[in-house]
C-alpha cells in the first residue's frame, strides 16, 4: 500500500504546509485542498480512520482517482492526495444543484462515450471484488472522461458486486438528471434501462434547446 507514515500529526501537518496548499472544500470531519507545488488534491481527515484502504498503485483506472498516498499517524489514515478533480467539473454538487443552462449545453454523446469507458472500468473494479460506495455525489465529467472521486470508503469483499456496481453507475447518472430536470425519480422513466433513459434525456434537452430558439 503507498503510505507516507509520519511520528505525530505536527510531522504530518508540517508536510501539508510544505505542499502550498490552497483550500477548495471543508466538510464536518475533513478539508480538501489544491497544492500548487504538485497540481494535485490532498485530504485531511480530522479522525483517524482505518481498514483495508484502495490506493493507486492497486489499481489503476483512468476512471476512478483512488489515492496516490495514504497519510499514517499512529497506524491510522488522517489523509490522502489524489488527482485533483476541479470542483467546476462535478456532475453534482448536494448543497447547489446544476442549473437547468448546464444542461442545455452538456454534450449528451461525449457524456454516453465517456459511459461506455466509465462501465467497462467499473467492471474491472468488480472482477476485483472492490464494491463502489457513495459515487452519485462524487462523480465528475471532464468533457471527455467521467471520473469517481472521493473514493477511500470503497472496499473489497468476497461476494460478487458487478450488478451492484453496475446499479451504482445507474443512480449516479439518473440522480443527476433528476436534480437537474426535477424528475421525480418514482416516475416510469427512471424505471427504465440507462440506455433507455438516456435517450428520453436526449429528446428533453432538445425540446428545452428548441423551445429556446422559438422564444
Amino acid at each position: 500500500m503507498a503510505s507516507k507514515i509520519f511520528p505525530n500529526q505536527e510531522g504530518l501537518d508540517n508536510f501539508l504546509k510544505s505542499k502550498s496548499l490552497h483550500k477548495i472544500s471543508e466538510g464536518s470531519e475533513a478539508k480538501c485542498y489544491l497544492s500548487y507545488v504538485d497540481g494535485l488534491a490532498y485530504k485531511r481527515i480530522s479522525k483517524g480512520r482505518t481498514g483495508d484502504f484502495i490506493t493507486k498503485d492497486q489499481i489503476d483506472l483512468p476512471s476512478f482517482a483512488f489515492p496516490q498516498d495514504l497519510f499514517i499517524v499512529d497506524e491510522k489514515v488522517y489523509g490522502y492526495r489524489s488527482e485533483y478533480i476541479d470542483p467546476n467539473l462535478f456532475l453534482i454538487d448536494a448543497y447547489n444543484p446544476l442549473s437547468i443552462v448546464k444542461f442545455k449545453k452538456l454534450n449528451l454523446q461525449n457524456l454516453k462515450r465517456a459511459l461506455e469507458i466509465f462501465a467497462k472500468d467499473t467492471d474491472r473494479l468488480s472482477k476485483e471484488h472492490i464494491q463502489i460506495y457513495d459515487m452519485a455525489f462524487n462523480l465528475a465529467f471532464t468533457g471527455t472522461r467521467l471520473v469517481a472521486f472521493d473514493t477511500l470508503d470503497y472496499f473489497r469483499t468476497e461476494k460478487d458486486v458487478t450488478e451492484m456496481n453496475r446499479s451504482s453507475i445507474d443512480y449516479a447518472i439518473k440522480t443527476l438528471f433528476n436534480l437537474w430536470l426535477q424528475i421525480d425519480p418514482f416516475t416510469s422513466l427512471n424505471q427504465l434501462p440507462l440506455e433507455e433513459y438516456l435517450k428520453e434525456i436526449e429528446g428533453i434537452q432538445r425540446r428545452l434547446i428548441k423551445s429556446d430558439e422559438n422564444y
